[in-house]
């Protein structure tokens, strides 16, 4: 008898800082348009360049994350304007040395061995929230390692300690 587990949970994202930056200059460029507009002709083409710059920037508002649990495989997917799908990263079960929450002492002891680590965050929260859901996955890649953030539920964390048993800490 096969023994599969699949589990699929969806993660919306904070809004990045960048969105609001893009949109406070769409909205200068609007403004100075305006005062151009009153004494220069081409003022209107500003109005344009500050119309398109806020919409590309809100089209960065909506992100939300999937995760695909099959077995010990993980598949993350960022979703955009809630219909761009883009697969953007694979955690193969093997790889994986260590789950933990992105707090633990697991995780900041191979911080303070000095290994050469990135982070990757597909948690959807800031860089300053770091509540328990966040759980790290420590993956060794040869001569160094990721550290891939991913926001865990319960159903999900039900479904790590199965397929994950001697890993998650």
């Amino acid at each position: 008898m096969l023994n599969d587990g699949y589990v699929e949970d969806i993660v919306e994202a904070k809004i990045p800082k960048s969105t609001w930056i893009g949109t406070a200059v769409g909205i200068f460029f609007i403004i100075i348009s305006l005062l151009l507009f009153i004494t220069i002709k081409w003022g209107i083409t500003l109005i344009f360049v500050g119309i398109v710059v806020i919409i590309i920037a809100m089209s960065y508002k909506d992100v939300e994350y999937e995760y695909l649990f099959l077995n010990d495989n993980v598949d993350i997917a960022k979703i955009s304007r809630k219909s761009n799908r883009k697969d953007i990263y694979h955690i193969n079960g093997g790889d994986v040395t260590v789950i933990a929450p992105v707090d633990s002492t697991y995780i900041d002891n191979i911080h303070q061995k000095g290994e050469d680590v990135r982070i990757r965050d597909f948690s959807g929260l800031a860089a300053k929230d770091t509540p328990e859901q966040v759980y790290a996955f420590m993956i060794n890649r040869g001569n160094s390692y990721e550290e891939v953030h991913l926001k865990v539920s319960e159903r999900t964390l039900k479904h790590l300690q199965q397929f994950f048993k001697d890993k998650i800490k």
